[in-house]
């Protein structure tokens, strides 16, 4: 059966999520270069933030990681269609955290198929399907970094993409194993309100909602996988 991984891009945290559970990296990335204001004061942390090297570039990804490089700004949606350096290196360096928490067999094993979750605003408009299919496209590659100066990789073979609300509300409609929860099945063909808040926080939370969008997204595809598979 196909792997399925689960993708937020929050702008407060990057979420993912797989069959093992989930992993959140706050949405901070930095350059690495050059002297920084906390080191030049005595104000930073003394243990380094993942670095991530791609392309020839270096960043410092997650929290704290602006106490150590020149802080990237870049939090508009444009970065989803472009496939942007630093929302690769977060990306990235969620992949990173998440086999080291949960181990590389489910991300080596081929292929994997990704979901993907977006901002409402990023899928409205005239763009909406060029910014979908743009997400899709550099998705789905072979990918290649350097963490911490280890070599990683990853092949994901399928891109889809859908809205963050989506998520949210297979979260609420179905258990992990992507059925249907009895009590609540009714409500799929009813109006429900879905508030999405941010969350600045770090680190391993599967059972807390902040992981609710990348949980239920992850949900929503073992639901279609099963269904497709029969």
């Amino acid at each position: 059966m196909t792997n399925i991984f689960a993708i937020d891009f929050g702008a407060g945290n990057l979420k993912v999520y797989g069959s093992q559970g989930g992993i959140m990296i706050a949405s901070q990335i930095a350059t690495v270069a050059g002297e920084t204001l906390s080191k030049t004061i005595g104000l930073r942390t003394s243990r380094p933030p993942l670095k991530i090297r791609l392309n020839g570039h270096a960043f410092y990804v997650g929290a704290d990681a602006h106490d150590w490089g020149r802080p990237i700004e870049d939090l508009n949606d444009s970065r989803f269609a472009s496939g942007a350096p630093g929302l690769r290196a977060i990306l990235y360096g969620a992949v990173t955290q998440y086999a080291q928490t949960y181990g590389l067999i489910e991300l080596l094993s081929e292929p994997l198929n990704v979901i993907v979750g977006l901002t409402q605003s990023s899928l409205s408009g005239e763009t909406a399907k060029a910014t979908a299919n743009s997400v899709k496209h550099w998705l789905t590659d072979l990918h290649r970094w350097h963490a911490n100066g280890s070599p990683w990789e990853l092949e994901i073979a399928k891109a889809e993409v859908t809205s963050q609300a989506a998520g949210a509300l297979f979260d609420y409609l179905l258990d992990d194993h992507g059925e249907f929860i009895p009590r609540r099945k009714s409500h799929f063909k009813q109006e429900i309100g879905i508030v999405l808040g941010r969350f600045n926080g770090k680190g391993h939370l599967p059972d807390q909602p902040v992981m609710a969008v990348a949980r239920g997204l992850h949900k929503m595809a073992v639901m279609r996988q099963r269904r497709y598979s029969h």
